[in-house]
């Protein structure tokens, strides 16, 4: 089902659907169909080196466009890390932490939880992917050859 698994951390593909049905993953799959829309010329291309490419080709081809470019929605997920890093920020402030300036506390976050985060967010992305592979696939039904 999900080609891309974090290395770094462990996160259940149940734990994942959950936050799929809850409705938490709605903006990554609006990002994802974005994200199709923005590169499907690229993707096609990769799709179509073999020849007439088939629905499960374009998924591939999907696939290897998220992970060659590291992310469908680099700002909004560059947006996501201030936000998480502030609350590190805030947290360490409320636990009497005021030794640590905010510099050095958003250069541990990054040391200490980026790769996971950004592990985590891939995952999700292909999760949310086998669950609305038929509106990914209706973004090609014009550019097929």
């Amino acid at each position: 089902m999900v080609d891309f698994y974090p290395v770094h951390i462990y996160y259940p593909l149940e734990e994942a659907e959950k936050k799929y049905w809850k409705g938490a993953l709605k903006q990554t799959e609006a990002y994802l169909l974005d994200f199709v829309e923005r590169h499907l010329e690229e993707i096609m291309a990769i799709a179509n080196e073999n020849g007439d490419p088939k629905d499960e080709d374009i998924l591939d081809a999907v696939k290897g466009e998220i992970l060659a470019r590291g992310s469908i929605q680099p700002a909004a997920e560059l947006a996501e890390i201030i936000r998480e890093i502030n609350k590190e920020i805030w947290y360490r402030g409320e636990m009497g932490h005021y030794y640590q300036s905010p510099k050095d506390i958003a250069e541990q976050w990054q040391a200490e939880y980026a790769v996971k985060w950004h592990e985590a967010k891939l995952f999700e992305t292909f999760v949310v992917l086998e669950h609305c592979t038929s509106s990914v696939l209706a973004k090609f039904s014009g550019v097929r050859q």
